[in-house]
């Protein structure tokens, strides 16, 4: 009668059908490296892109960042971007040669922030747009 295929045999149990799909696993990846529990969710996942270590996807990665991160801080740099957004947009017709585009202050920056600033007045807002604070200055 011959050997069964791997892809025809019918598994008496769940652990059969478990015990099947980590030793494919291992034969095809040749390690368990990608076998990871996600961060977020708590669920055993492959991982599906090579060095994503932690999370099982996008949405588990951005829903762990939003609940991990201080709240005053997230509302301090959606305000300082919305800010340098706004002012950009009214500016920008008449002083676009001066100033091409502006850059918003990123989630990383603002982990190390103790004071809670006014609008305009971020200090990586303005290390990262000194040509834009200098036509705003110079505008009034």
């Amino acid at each position: 009668m011959g050997i069964k295929s791997i892809w025809f045999i019918t598994w008496d149990s769940f652990i059969d059908v478990v015990k099947s799909i980590i030793v494919n696993y291992q034969l095809a990846f040749g390690s368990f490296k990608r076998l990871i529990v996600c961060k977020n969710c708590q669920k055993l996942t492959f991982e599906k892109k090579e060095n994503s270590k932690e999370f099982c996807g996008k949405k588990c990665r951005s829903k762990y960042s939003k609940d991990n991160e201080n709240r005053d801080n997230f509302l301090c740099r959606n305000r300082q971007n919305a800010w340098i957004t706004n002012r950009y947009d009214k500016l920008a017709e008449k002083h676009y040669d001066k100033v091409k585009n502006v850059l918003g202050v990123q989630k990383d920056q603002c982990d190390n922030c103790v004071d809670i600033k006014e609008s305009g007045n971020c200090l990586i807002l303005r290390e990262k747009n000194p040509k834009f604070f200098i036509v705003i200055e110079s505008a009034g």
